[in-house]
């Protein structure tokens, strides 16, 4: 969550509208949502 700032400013709107980001605070969000089951990552 650290970077959101850098993302919103750094990454332009027409390719983050293009890809899912996630936020996390720690290592265990990470892999929850690596491996969570059923989710399609593009």
């Amino acid at each position: 969550r650290r970077n959101e700032k850098d993302v919103r400013e750094e990454v332009p709107e027409d390719v983050r509208s293009n890809l899912q980001i996630e936020l996390v605070s720690d290592v265990a969000q990470v892999l929850k949502l690596a491996l969570e089951p059923g989710k399609s990552r593009k």
